[in-house]
């Protein structure tokens, strides 16, 4: 028996192969599992996002969404919805967090049903979620698509997310609680893997808001290629 964790295999992989992942993952995934470095802290995750920052970019109007709800108390979570549109350019952020649940569904119903070309909308269901999933059905007729958060599934669409911020695929607009959520979301390695959380004192939500968004377009754009082959 062998104990990899003793030998630096990062050699065996071609220069292409490390570029992909370090793509692919995040920065302290790819350091410990590919270069083989020691890694003793939390790191932050997305790198250097204002790359794909522009205010200037245009802009079509929004196909797919993104929601998390927060609490609805000054103290709590934002909800937040993210709209996007079909080349990967957010459209548009809500948040708010000192509104009750009827004020909170009212509000993103009018939203959504201002604009008709929306095809999908994924809504975060732990919690209070699926409460205001169903009250939110009733007021609108975009398909909403349910989203459970796992250690696995937010493990997913987090990664998912940062090869898009890698590879400069998707276009956000200055949001100044975007920005400072993307630039403190820590990956933390632990014995069964690894975990994607905002740094202590900062919330993520318009970061899980993003990524649901972005999810439901790429599952869009990976049914469409499938569907070609």
């Amino acid at each position: 028996s062998y104990d990899w964790s003793k030998y630096d295999t990062s050699k065996y992989l071609s220069n292409e192969k490390l570029e992909y992942y370090r793509r692919t993952v995040a920065p302290l995934k790819f350091k410990s599992e590919y270069l083989g470095q020691f890694i003793a802290e939390g790191s932050y995750t997305f790198g250097d996002i204002m790359k794909s920052v522009d205010d200037e970019k245009k802009r079509g109007l929004p196909v797919y969404g993104g929601i998390d709800w927060g609490t609805g108390a000054d103290e709590g979570d934002f909800t937040v919805l993210t709209l996007m549109d079909d080349d990967m350019n957010v459209v548009e952020i809500q948040a708010f967090k000192n509104l009750d649940s009827v004020e909170q569904i009212d509000r993103i119903a009018r939203t959504l049903n201002a604009y008709p070309m929306l095809k999908r909308v994924q809504v975060e269901m732990n919690s209070i979620g699926r409460v205001f999933y169903e009250h939110l059905k009733k007021k609108t007729k975009v398909t909403l698509k349910e989203f459970t958060t796992t250690n696995e599934t937010k493990r997913r669409i987090i990664e998912q997310l940062i090869e898009a911020f890698n590879t400069e695929e998707i276009t956000i607009y200055y949001d100044e609680e975007l920005i400072r959520e993307l630039q403190h979301y820590a990956v933390q390695k632990t014995g069964k893997g690894y975990t994607y959380n905002g740094a202590d004192g900062v919330n993520d939500d318009y970061v899980i808001s993003l990524a649901l968004c972005y999810d439901t377009a790429k599952k869009k754009n990976n049914a469409f290629q499938i569907k070609l082959i």
